[in-house]
């Protein structure tokens, strides 16, 4: 049963790293990638894309706090939004856009967006279950999945050394 659990999630992870793939065609500012667009372009890409996400974000503050809404979910809603329309962003915003992926198309739970550090690394964890230490990966249950598009990694929690040893926070989860 497990085992087909994890191949389930994994197999999601695997298509939810293509779909953000084929919507970043300008990339990421802070990889070296052989595409058209150039350092430049992707630089200037993420940092518009962000001052989007900072503006898009504190025009939703007021109905936020009215209406008692979750604003981690309205900011990895927004962070993939923009994301996917302008077609850059790093480990943050395509983890965002493979969250809302995962939770729309591919219809996983329990799933988290997830940070490693400040802010250093952002990626998403489909299945872990909540009774395990958030912030230590080596408890976290032999069938929970990464889904990381940043990095193109795609399985087990445990066959990723990049999660031992690393300070993992949930930033938004959904059961």
């Amino acid at each position: 049963m497990a085992s087909s659990l994890l191949d389930t999630r994994t197999n999601a992870a695997r298509i939810t790293n293509r779909y953000v793939a084929s919507k970043m065609d300008i990339g990421t500012s802070n990889k070296f990638l052989p595409n058209f667009w150039g350092l430049p372009a992707r630089v200037m890409c993420v940092a518009e894309s962000r001052q989007k996400i900072v503006g898009d974000l504190k025009s939703q503050q007021p109905g936020l706090q009215s209406s008692g809404a979750d604003p981690m979910k309205a900011m990895v809603d927004t962070w993939a939004a923009w994301a996917k329309h302008y077609g850059c962003g790093n480990c943050g915003e395509q983890s965002a856009m493979a969250f809302v992926h995962l939770r729309d198309i591919q219809l996983m739970r329990p799933i988290e967006w997830m940070q490693i550090g400040d802010f250093r690394h952002g990626f998403v964890v489909i299945g872990r279950d909540a009774s395990t230490k958030e912030s230590d990966a080596t408890t976290w249950n032999a069938d929970a999945v990464v889904c990381d598009p940043y990095k193109d990694d795609a399985g087990a929690c445990k066959d990723f050394s990049w999660l031992r040893g690393a300070t993992v926070k949930v930033l938004y989860r959904l059961d």
